[in-house]
């Protein structure tokens, strides 16, 4: 017992030093667990290019896919250069409420005047607490999952998410307990242990939250400070994937 804890301390430790790497092995399990799982829906929350759910149509391609992109910036970006006839790429925010919500973009450094991109990844329903930017609000649709899925007959259709919402947790999954509660039977979420947004819940309010619902915390990334991404699975699911999720464990405590 000593000698197997002793070699998965170690294995976390070599894992911090290449966070890149861990985080897109996560990445990998969570999209390798789905052709065992086999979702009929896939939620995708602040989807930049869509990668996740490209990659899942291309791998099980009766999935029906949802992609949501908050950003006008990036949408409009990504819909000129990629072809998403395959899923369903939307200018969407997933919130708490129903109806137009402001998303704010970073516009300039305080400090120097210094105009930033409006295509990147870390723009929010959310604004910082450092203070360091000033923004620029747009008006953006936002639907609670919930309503969503409703208004898209996705409702009792077992489901996989992915939550990449920039300290926006809390809204996206106040908005979703319906569908995390009966439909969705596994989870990729990016969590903080520091509060870079305004307001917005830190990682053991989320996996708290998530707990409740009946998901289980089975692997995790360290993929910056103060920030990482776990993966989850409804406990009544463990079992059919629990192979793969020891193999993944054994993998990072040997490499």
């Amino acid at each position: 017992m000593a000698d197997h804890l002793a070699e998965e301390i170690a294995g976390l430790a070599r894992a911090q030093t290449n966070r890149g790497k861990l985080a897109r092995e996560l990445a990998d399990l969570f999209l390798t667990i789905q052709k065992t799982l086999k979702p009929q829906v896939s939620y995708e929350i602040g989807a930049f290019e869509a990668s996740f759910s490209v990659k899942l149509k291309n791998c099980l391609q009766d999935v029906d896919a949802y992609a949501f992109e908050a950003n006008p910036f990036n949408y409009k970006h990504w819909t000129s250069r990629r072809n998403f006839s395959d899923i369903n790429y939307l200018h969407m925010a997933v919130s708490d409420s129903d109806g137009m919500l402001q998303f704010s973009l970073q516009d300039t450094v305080k400090e120097t005047g210094e105009h930033v991109k409006k295509v990147r990844g870390n723009n929010s329903l959310m604004q910082r607490s450092d203070k360091t930017m000033t923004y620029k609000c747009v008006d953006v649709m936002g639907k609670r999952l919930d309503t969503f899925a409703a208004e898209n007959n996705l409702q009792g259709k077992r489901a996989c998410a992915w939550i990449d919402v920039e300290g926006a947790q809390k809204m996206v999954l106040m908005g979703a307990r319906q569908v995390l509660s009966n439909d969705v039977v596994s989870v990729l979420i990016e969590v903080e242990e520091h509060s870079f947004w305004e307001d917005q819940w830190l990682a053991p309010e989320v996996l708290e939250y998530l707990s409740n619902l009946d998901f289980v915390c089975v692997a995790r990334d360290f993929e910056y400070r103060k920030q990482h991404n776990v993966l989850l699975i409804k406990r009544k699911y463990l079992e059919i994937v629990a192979d793969q999720i020891r193999m993944w464990h054994a993998n990072i405590a040997s490499n």
